[in-house]
């Protein structure tokens, strides 16, 4: 099923409006929206939040929280080019896919054990307000692991339009932590 089947899809479970082509004003938006992203990537290809602390989810998050979810961030956007045709390999912001897609293999790489998340603490010792904290970045740190491997998964899959199979099957291997990367034939 191809992207904008799934989407549509996705879109009647969900009971969203959908269209079989976008309306002309949609596809400005999602262009202009791109050319924005593209312009706010960090040149080692990530993005960062603002770290603002008046997002108004100050009770679920650390006040930081934001400073500590590039993962996510990086994530959030490379999906965002992805789900608009552009991949690493093809399409007008495939330089700010690549770069993206790159980026978050890398803090994959750097972190160990395919991870996408650094280790958020012990959760069990201290007072109340302390595993309170320490809970919240935990649940920050699996976000960014979340949203990162499926950033990575969905790379990797919209490169199989042009790649053998055995590189395909390399790319999705790399995207996922070591002890998953066992293929069964």
């Amino acid at each position: 099923m191809n992207r904008r089947a799934t989407a549509a899809a996705l879109a009647l479970l969900l009971g969203l409006p959908c269209f079989a082509s976008p309306p002309v004003a949609e596809e400005s938006s999602v262009r202009d929206a791109l050319a924005w992203l593209a312009r706010r990537q960090n040149s080692d290809g990530s993005w960062s939040a603002t770290g603002e602390t008046s997002h108004g989810f100050e009770a679920l998050y650390e006040p930081d929280a934001a400073r500590e979810s590039s993962v996510l961030v990086t994530a959030s956007a490379l999906l965002a080019f992805l789900g608009a045709g552009h991949t690493p390999w093809s399409g007008a912001w495939r330089e700010s896919a690549r770069r993206a897609w790159e980026w978050l293999g890398r803090e994959q790489a750097g972190r160990g054990g395919g991870a996408l998340a650094g280790d958020p603490g012990e959760a069990g010792a201290g007072t109340l307000e302390e595993r309170e904290r320490a809970a919240r970045r935990a649940h920050v740190a699996r976000l960014n692991h979340l949203w990162g491997t499926l950033a990575l998964l969905e790379a990797a899959a919209a490169a199989g339009d042009g790649l053998s199979r055995a590189e395909e099957r390399r790319l999705v291997e790399a995207a996922l932590p070591p002890r998953r990367r066992r293929w069964r034939s």
